[in-house]
């Protein structure tokens, strides 16, 4: 049974329900510290369904619990926002999905079969693959058609991120929230210099499904667009 954490003040019921009977397992839980936190460790989610407002602090508090507590598993996660808070950019590229009022519970239950369906290649030994690319993210390991890489902690950290998330692609800014951190006060041509590093160290086939972005940043393919 895949598990699904709501996470937010509201009446949870209109998402609960259809939820259930589709099969998942659901818990709630308030932006409160303390029992946010006792969700994260008890419950194990797959998936995280966030009430998002205009206020990106619950945005930044899940984003930290889940890199304390679940720092070894990807969690997706799906916002519950209306259109007039995803002014703020830094909102859109920190979370994987959107859901927008209206919305039926047929489209709820698409949206959530989707963002799992995304993230099912990372199996239960928390491992990523893309063809021959293989990170182990139990052991922060990276292989190469069975060849370990010698990548530094944030080497690793940037391929995990772009390889869990492949397809999207990802502006500077957000990859630098989004792996080093939205404490992080570099400068975002650290990005390009990182990516210049991870290239360098993959075989010549992965190396280029890190694809440049005209525009926008990077983003990680599982085959080299033509």
């Amino acid at each position: 049974m895949q598990r699904l954490l709501l996470i937010g003040n509201r009446d949870w019921t209109d998402f609960h329900t259809p939820l259930t009977r589709a099969g998942y397992g659901v818990c709630t839980a308030t932006v409160d510290a303390e029992k946010l936190c006792e969700a994260f460790v008890s419950f194990r989610p797959d998936a995280i369904l966030l009430e998002l407002g205009a206020d990106i602090f619950i945005l930044q508090h899940v984003r930290r619990l889940l890199r304390a507590e679940l720092n070894a598993h990807p969690i997706p996660i799906l916002a519950i926002s209306r259109r007039s808070h995803l002014e703020p950019p830094h909102l859109v590229v920190a979370v994987d999905d959107f859901l927008l009022p209206p919305y039926s519970s047929d489209e709820l239950l698409a949206r959530v079969q989707m963002l799992l369906w995304r993230y099912q290649k990372v199996d239960s030994m928390h491992q990523v693959q893309s063809g021959g690319l293989r990170i182990d993210m139990a052991r922060r390991t990276v292989t190469a058609d069975e060849n370990t890489l010698a990548l530094t902690f944030r080497e690793y950290q940037l391929l995990q991120f772009l390889v869990t998330h492949r397809t999207r692609s990802f502006t500077r800014e957000s990859l630098l929230q989004q792996v080093w951190g939205y404490g992080f006060d570099g400068d975002v041509r650290v990005v390009d210099a990182y990516i210049r590093r991870v290239r360098a160290k993959l075989p010549i086939s992965y190396a280029e499904r890190i694809e440049t972005v005209r525009g926008v940043g990077y983003r990680f393919c599982d085959a080299i667009s033509s």
